[in-house]
């Protein structure tokens, strides 16, 4: 239930600044609070949402950096643990490490529309000229959209994996061919890779790496 109230939270949130303009905030009829941005929204308005983004992703980072401290303090003893621990571990590192690339290529695409909505509202006149070249930084946020599903399949093979059956719009267990391959094949070619993989990695942690044979010579 934690969750799901957290889910409804951030769409309520959402909804709510979205709704704001049609429920009077904006500058139709005050010409001079425009922004020169975001034309027909008040410029307090664009300042209320970059107020409410940056709280929000305050409240990201600070969480991830707990979950990391956290991850990372129970690393050792999970490690100690044969088996279950150390999997879950790594599992939970590459997981942290996914989601703190997300996060900063949030930052980089969204920053810089940030800065230049706030000199937007505070109206500096020597920055005027560059509140003309809106577009640039515009694009530069719609493209994080894009840029999502490119860093969660180039960092989570299980993402990579799925997009592969739904890119060859094939249920699982089908013999689909997909780019010349088929698809059952290629799946299960992938799921004995990942299995290599974490065994190779539990193995590793557990401090039971396999031995190489030693040969015995005979007099």
């Amino acid at each position: 239930y934690r969750m799901l109230a957290s889910v409804a939270g951030c769409w309520a949130v959402a909804g709510l600044l979205g709704i704001l303009p049609i429920l009077g905030w904006n500058c139709i009829g005050k010409l001079v609070d425009c922004s020169t941005v975001l034309p027909l929204y008040s410029r307090y308005y664009v300042l209320c949402c970059i107020a409410v983004f940056i709280a929000i992703l305050l409240a990201i980072v600070v969480l991830y950096v707990r979950i990391y401290l956290l991850v990372k303090g129970s690393s050792p003893h999970m490690s100690s643990l044969r088996g279950g621990g150390a999997k879950k571990s790594h599992k939970y590192m590459a997981l942290l490490k996914t989601l703190t690339i997300v996060v900063s290529t949030f930052i980089l695409c969204w920053l810089p529309l940030f800065i230049l909505l706030l000199l937007d509202f505070f109206g500096r006149v020597g920055w005027s000229w560059i509140l003309y070249k809106s577009d640039y930084f515009l694009f530069l946020a719609i493209l994080n959209s894009a840029l999502n599903p490119i860093i969660y399949t180039w960092t989570n093979k299980d993402m990579r994996r799925t997009i592969v059956r739904l890119l060859c719009l094939a249920k699982e267990g089908e013999k689909t061919q997909c780019f010349g391959v088929l698809m059952s094949e290629c799946s299960s070619q992938l799921d004995r890779s990942s299995h290599r993989h974490e065994a190779l990695n539990t193995t590793l942690s557990s401090g039971n790496a396999p031995q190489s044979p030693t040969r015995t010579s005979f007099a």
